[in-house]
């Protein structure tokens, strides 16, 4: 029983994955022109699988092992036959070479190999020829082309082939191959040693490099793929020889620097890998074989935004000497060491892979025929990306360009991307080459037709004739003006208490005069460690009236996160309440502080007038001997009553008015500041038909710390309307939350859509009509919405209240689109938004 080679076993696995296909296929097509002996093609072919075996070895399981077993020449049917197609239309000559290139093996019956010759006229033929991956790579067409050369020669002569003996069979290779790795259970074994130098090289790597794609990926990748050709100048060809002699590198190390520079600046990743292959043919006697010698190597390239071109050229150049060291390990082993995530969407660890051919193939010379090779495509995309590239060059070594292909798949991608993408790549490296003490985000990736595209888009040509924008007012004027219009109203409801709009607007104003006695001024960063009630409000419109920016922690986040926040934000205070004053990260604060607050307008920070007992105070956190930071309880009446209820100065409208983190689910969290006026231009591009206004009733939801709640807060209280605070244990019942929406009849509501389902299925759940009639306004954020899933409850009611989608990140303050669903769009497809540019609200 002979065992499959490392590569012809990951090549096994993947056929029995996905069954017969032919996206294993080495194609190769030439026109044979002249006086052709057909007989002693056919037979010349038959000489050329006898010799080389891989040609003829088909591969069972025996008991789920699977198993070289060479068939002998009799039993290795190729399918060979002359077919006569010189009346044929064009397009039934393509089908015919099409039936051999696209042959699916059946690898545990079929021999891997197959040869058709087609009569296209009296002095024409086309010999078709297809070989499995699993038993040839590239360069197995160099020795397979040479010997087919001399046994045609030896048969149209009318003699048998004088081959000189193979040096080595390929099972024999196998043999020796596994011979010479050892076995990964055996610490000192070659192979045990490489595969830990890969784990040290690839540790930390997620192995997904994420590109822009056309379509979303599939759960199953189908491996159909496409070509594009890529013609580089020759001049572009001699700056890389010259950045490869200067640095003592290679034109595929330079190359190399610029696709991981690309893929790194495409992906917004700065850790990316991608494959690079090799002969792995050890010695002479290898290159004469027809057989699966090659191997994938990862190459991992780490960018960060100081280096210089220079310094990426020398890490690349490093990585591929270290890893050409150690290229023994199969990349099948590699990958089961490592065990990243599996997925049938993509290959595992590298899914863009960069060949440089440096082997043109070889002429077939056969007496009285000229032979031309046909291009041949076989439609199928092993990676998303495979870039096959060759430095050409005339006899005298003068450059003639860098060319070749870009194989991709056609599942995710369009040609026109693609296409883009190497004009991308083909830019970088010219910017690259051009100037390699440059920082590697200096280099420009679009082109003048983009830049054109993006003033357009922005209005460019308009803003310099434009008079300049009014400024906008800031919240605490917006929400100022408000109140004394309508100071009777309710504003604010938690539980059983509700503030009328001059109520919060006093007790707000008390709570800035209490900080900014404290010590704390505008353009201060207040952390804000409150439960979800009405102080949360309070202490953020106060925060904002002091012309300070509010920080917001959630209390349910972990320490660890609280911690994080607080050090990275570097708050001058520390707004809590008596429930939440003993938290340990805001005991750590009060204890341990943060500088700058001493001596500020003569001030001290640990002490004021304000009888709270210095920066300690509140509920036990210090007292007034602590020199930690500024601590203040948004709860503490008694320290809030000797304060004045007078108007502070407004803000700029242009200072940030609260720093809101990201999750942290794609890497370390970030603080995001956004202004006074962006949030007061907030509500200036909603939907046509919804306008926030008096009567309206809002509910807050979500935590301070989602930015979601901006848009709640404010389009209550900038507006008239009355916000309906959600206490906490409610938020997490959907009955409850129904209970509270109808008794307060909540109008405006803002969800996420799974939030949202589950509140539906409260509302619908066999209790009759909707309690929910109330609703005016439903806002979906934060998920893709299918809007297919609202029918059951709509249709539940007496009315549709406006149904809008909302999407955008924190940067674009809340939300960057904004649209109105209609009837018609309960059966569109799932998405974040779904709609076209013109309908997008910047």
């Amino acid at each position: 029983m002979i065992p499959l080679s490392h590569a012809q076993r990951r090549l096994w696995f993947i056929h029995q994955l996905e069954g017969l296909s032919p996206t294993y296929n080495i194609p190769l097509v030439l026109r044979l022109t002249g006086a052709l002996d057909t007989t002693a093609l056919g037979a010349a072919l038959a000489d050329v699988v006898e010799r080389h075996e891989s040609l003829r070895t088909v591969f069972p399981a025996r008991d789920g092992v699977p198993e070289q077993r060479v068939r002998a020449l009799a039993e290795a049917d190729f399918g060979w036959e002359v077919v006569d197609v010189a009346d044929a239309p064009a397009a039934a000559r393509d089908d015919a070479v099409a039936a051999v290139v696209w042959h699916a093996f059946d690898l545990a019956d079929d021999i891997p190999f197959r040869a058709r010759l087609l009569r296209t006229s009296a002095g024409e033929h086309v010999l078709a020829l297809v070989v499995h991956h699993i038993a040839a790579d590239g360069l197995s067409l160099r020795p397979l082309l040479h010997d087919l050369q001399l046994a045609y020669r030896a048969r149209a002569a009318g003699t048998a082939p004088d081959f000189e003996p193979l040096p080595l069979s390929y099972t024999a290779h196998t043999l020796r191959q596994r011979d010479t790795l050892g076995d990964e259970a055996d610490p000192d074994s070659l192979l045990s040693r490489q595969l830990r130098y890969w784990e040290r090289a690839l540790a930390g790597y997620e192995g997904r490099v994420e590109l822009p794609a056309d379509r979303p990926y599939p759960a199953v990748a189908d491996h159909r793929g496409a070509r594009i050709a890529v013609e580089w100048p020759a001049a572009l060809q001699e700056q890389v020889r010259r950045v490869a002699r200067e640095h003592r590198a290679s034109g595929f190390m330079v190359v190399s620097t610029a696709l991981a520079l690309l893929l790194s600046r495409l992906s917004g990743s700065p850790d990316v890998a991608f494959g690079v292959p090799t002969t792995g043919r050890r010695g002479a006697e290898a290159a004469e074989l027809v057989g699966l010698f090659t191997n994938t190597l990862v190459l991992r390239a780490q960018v960060s935004p100081e280096m210089t071109h220079a310094d990426l050229l020398k890490q690349i150049r490093e990585r591929i000497l270290d890893a050409s060291a150690h290229q023994d390990a199969p990349f099948d082993a590699v990958v089961d060491r490592l065990n990243p995530a599996r997925s049938r969407t993509h290959h595992p660890l590298v899914q863009v892979l960069l060949g440089w051919q440096n082997n043109l193939l070889p002429e077939l010379e056969l007496p009285g025929v000229r032979a031309e090779t046909v291009p041949t495509d076989t439609r199928a995309a092993r990676m998303d990306l495979t870039f096959s590239l060759r430095e050409r060059s005339d006899e005298s070594g003068r450059p003639l360009g860098i060319g070749g292909v870009v194989e991709y798949r056609t599942d995710v991608f369009d040609a026109a991307t693609i296409e883009t993408l190497v004009a991308r790549l083909r830019r970088l490296l010219a910017a690259m080459v051009a100037g390699m003490d440059r920082p590697v985000l200096s280099a420009e990736l679009l082109d003048e037709e983009e830049h054109t595209l993006l003033d357009r888009l922005g209005n460019r040509s308009a803003l310099p004739g434009a008079a300049p924008a009014p400024e906008p007012p800031s919240v605490p004027e917006l929400f100022t003006a408000r109140a004394a219009r309508t100071p009777d109203a309710v504003a604010l409801v938690f539980g059983d208490t509700s503030w009328t709009y001059r109520e919060l607007d006093e007790a707000s104003n008390r709570l800035a005069h209490l900080l900014d006695a404290r010590g704390v001024r505008a353009g201060d960063a207040v952390a804000l460690l409150i439960p979800r009630s009405a102080e949360t409000v309070l202490a953020v419109l106060a925060v904002l009236k002091l012309g300070a920016t509010y920080v917001p922690l959630d209390v349910d986040h972990p320490d660890e996160r609280v911690a994080f926040i607080l050090a990275d934000a570097a708050p001058t205070a520390l707004v809590t309440t008596a429930a939440t004053a003993g938290r340990t990260a805001a005991a750590a604060f009060a204890r341990d502080g943060l500088d700058g607050l001493e001596g500020r307008d003569g001030r001290e920070g640990s002490g004021g007038d304000d009888g709270t007992g210095g920066s300690g105070g509140c509920g036990g956190i210090g007292g007034p001997e602590a020199s930690g930071g500024v601590v203040v309880c948004a709860d503490d009446a008694a320290a809030l009553a000797r304060q004045p209820v007078t108007a502070l100065p407004a803000p700029d409208a242009g200072r940030p008015a609260y720093v809101i983190y990201t999750s942290g689910t794609t890497g370390t969290p970030k603080g995001v500041a956004v202004s006074h006026a962006s949030v007061t231009r907030l509500f200036t591009s909603t939907a046509p038909g919804f306008v926030p206004g008096p009567g309206q009733v809002w509910s807050l939801f979500h935590s301070y710390a989602f930015d979601v709640s901006v848009w709640e807060m404010w389009g209550a209280l900038l507006h008239g309307g009355r916000l309906v605070v959600v206490p906490e244990d409610v938020v997490h019942s959907a009955a409850d939350f129904r209970e509270l929406l109808a008794r307060e009849r909540v109008t405006v509501l803002s969800q996420t859509p799974s939030a949202f389902h589950a509140l539906q299925a409260a509302d619908t759940g066999g209790q009759g009509r909707s309690r929910l009639d109330g609703l005016e306004a439903v806002v979906f954020a934060g998920e893709a919405l299918e809007p297919a899933k609202l029918r059951p409850w709509l249709e539940q009611r007496d009315t549709w209240p406006h149904l809008i989608n909302m999407y955008g990140t924190t940067e674009t303050t809340v939300h960057a689109s904004f649209r109105s669903l209609g009837p018609a769009d309960l059966d569109a497809p799932a998405g974040p938004v779904g709609l076209p540019l013109a309908d997008l609200a910047f």
